[in-house]
């Protein structure tokens, strides 16, 4: 079991062996809890209408609020087995009834989004490495899919059960990979969502890993957010760099997702970035398979409550919220809020 204490700090710092002669322990990654210090015009929940439940249930069409939750106790440890009555709800300070709960215990559906442009070459093994964990580190009714985005979206991988198929879909050492010049980030984010929008799970997420930076998509930052909206889906990301995003002709960067540090705090994700020590970046390859493994780690212990507001805020308008556990919100890790 994963401690989050070192979430709460934002370090995490793990041991590496090195030729099995020695041990080191360096900053792994800066996992930045997007909730914790969200911009208003960044952060959302998602409003959708009221999920199928298996074997029958609810299929009316009411607007609802997704929020995915992860609990934890006193040393950073994850709580599992809560059920919906464990969790309290308040929305724009009135109490609200969790109308549909996803436990942990559910099956996910994740894909993992890798970024092959020229730059990603000398990080080649270190991404492949993180594909191989990350769908190890899945449970066995989890569902995984890999697609790849240089100059356009490419599905290696369909969903599947199949973590084997997964981890070994990207050849690291094939040179057809690692040579565009360009980056369809978006495009490469609208077929995960596509994808995702199809499976018949709940819990929903994207694993980018890759350059910060978008120059050759089709799909914009508006179709990109409103399918987000539409989805409900939650996107973490390992930064490899940090080049910005190629700014469009836009009449306003209100509300807009320009940078995948935006994306992923818009979506509630974890963000991590390759950290510094001594004044230098920590080695790559272990830091991108330890961080892809942490956030896999992360989503399997996401629950998901979804609540009717009771007076919904007007469109555009910014509506916060409150999870608690027995009326303890630091046992909780959920966003704060969210735009309609």
């Amino acid at each position: 079991m994963i401690s989050l204490a070192c979430v709460e700090s934002s370090i995490i710092r793990y041991t590496h062996n090195k030729q099995g002669t020695r041990a080191m322990v360096r900053s792994l990654v800066m996992l930045l809890l997007s909730f914790n210090f969200s911009l208003l015009s960044e952060t959302t929940a998602w409003s959708s209408p009221l999920p199928q439940a298996r074997g029958g249930g609810f299929n009316a069409s009411v607007e609802m609020v997704r929020v995915p939750v992860v609990a934890i106790d006193e040393e950073g440890i994850f709580v599992t087995g809560l059920d919906k009555s464990s969790f309290e709800v308040k929305d724009g300070g009135k109490d609200h009834s969790v109308n549909f709960f996803v436990s942990d215990e559910d099956p996910v559906a994740i894909g993992i989004l890798v970024d092959v442009s020229e730059g990603m070459k000398p990080y080649a093994e270190g991404i492949r490495l993180a594909i191989e964990r990350a769908s190890n580190n899945l449970r066995p009714d989890d569902e995984i899919f890999l697609a790849t985005y240089g100059s356009k979206a490419t599905m290696l991988a369909k969903p599947t059960a199949d973590k084997l198929q997964v981890a070994s879909a990207l050849n690291a050492g094939d040179n057809t990979y690692w040579q565009a010049t360009d980056r369809a980030l978006y495009d490469a984010i609208e077929l995960g969502l596509s994808t995702l929008e199809r499976s018949t799970y709940e819990k929903r997420s994207l694993l980018i890993i890759g350059a910060d930076g978008d120059t050759s998509s089709n799909a914009g930052e508006l179709m990109v957010q409103q399918h987000i909206h539409r989805v409900g889906v939650t996107i973490h990301a390992v930064v490899l760099s940090q080049r910005q995003t190629q700014i469009r002709n836009t009449p306003s960067r209100v509300n807009r997702l320009q940078t995948l540090p935006e994306i992923v705090r818009y979506t509630g994700g974890l963000l991590a970035q390759r950290p510094r020590q001594w004044g230098r970046f920590v080695d790559a390859t272990g830091w991108i398979e330890a961080s892809a493994t942490d956030i896999t780690t992360y989503v399997k212990h996401q629950y998901l409550l979804h609540y009717a507001p009771q007076n919904p805020p007007r469109p555009g308008t910014w509506r916060s919220i409150r999870v608690a556990i027995e009326g303890n919100p630091k046992k909780i890790r959920a966003r704060s809020g969210y735009i309609r």
